[in-house]
């Protein structure tokens, strides 16, 4: 792997630019490029417990970083040629260039709404990685479009209806971070895309709406023991009550004894 020299790296970049206009003559300057710079001798260290099944080139990140940040202006300037770059660099089995892709969309202008929800849902339905699922839902959420929380959460709640369980999947991570980004006056919106499952909560998305109620916890306490607390009165059969149980010890300490007292009537 040879060492970094700025100067020749930008060099290197605008090369690969020059073919900006051809997505397959310019997602393979870009991949020759990674390959100029891989790591052949990388091994995973102690730390690495569950390594990804995608390939990857092991270039330095200060590459990586420099291809976002052209990218992402190719994004603004040229969307609809970069939506272009960016779906033949998906289609690549190399994390780098499913990075990169979705660094594309990130960057896309609010007037590509459609095209930017449908390129992820299609991404997301055929990925079997997890951690990719995750990279897309944490896209959406540092994307531009999530400065519409409105539209972003009414997205949302269609794919965690979605029957496709990875689509259902990116739908719950996308709320899970949104909780924390989001607004207090924008928080009624994830109440009430959340209280259904209060009620009743599937049991193959358990741990998914525990994340969510863990970080509304964090982020409104005492608005999240109302919710729980007028579920079981509602309906003494609710989950709430098993969603109090795995979240109680995120509560502060004067809500614990309260939420405690109950789950046991």
């Amino acid at each position: 792997m040879p060492v970094i020299d700025p100067l020749r790296l930008n060099k290197q970049i605008r090369q690969c630019f020059a073919n900006q206009s051809d997505a397959q003559l310019f997602v393979t300057a870009i991949k020759n490029l990674l390959e100029t710079y891989a790591d052949h001798t990388y091994r995973a260290g102690e730390l690495v417990s569950l390594p990804s099944s995608l390939k990857s080139y092991h270039v330095p990140q200060p590459l990586t970083r420099t291809l976002k940040r052209e990218l992402a202006s190719l994004s603004q300037s040229q969307p609809t040629q970069a939506l272009s770059v960016a779906e033949v660099l998906w289609d690549q089995p190399f994390q780098e260039c499913k990075d990169l892709a979705i660094s594309i969309l990130e960057n896309l202008p609010t007037e590509m709404e459609k095209e930017f929800f449908r390129t992820l849902e299609q991404w997301a339905s055929s990925c079997t990685q997890a951690e990719l699922i995750e990279s897309i839902a944490k896209c959406i959420n540092a994307s531009v479009h999530a400065q519409q929380p409105a539209n972003l959460i009414g997205q949302a709640q269609k794919w965690m209806l979605d029957e496709h369980p990875t689509i259902r999947k990116l739908g719950f991570l996308v709320v899970e971070q949104l909780c924390l980004s989001i607004s207090f006056g924008d928080l009624p919106l994830i109440f009430k895309l959340i209280s259904p499952y209060l009620n009743r909560c599937p049991p193959q998305n358990a741990q998914d709406v525990i994340a969510i109620c863990n970080n509304l916890i964090v982020k409104s306490p005492k608005e999240m023991a109302y919710l729980m607390r007028t579920a079981i009165t509602e309906n003494p059969a609710a989950d709430a009550k098993k969603l109090i149980k795995s979240c109680i010890r995120t509560f502060p300490p004067e809500l614990q004894s309260d939420l405690l007292t109950v789950i046991k009537r």
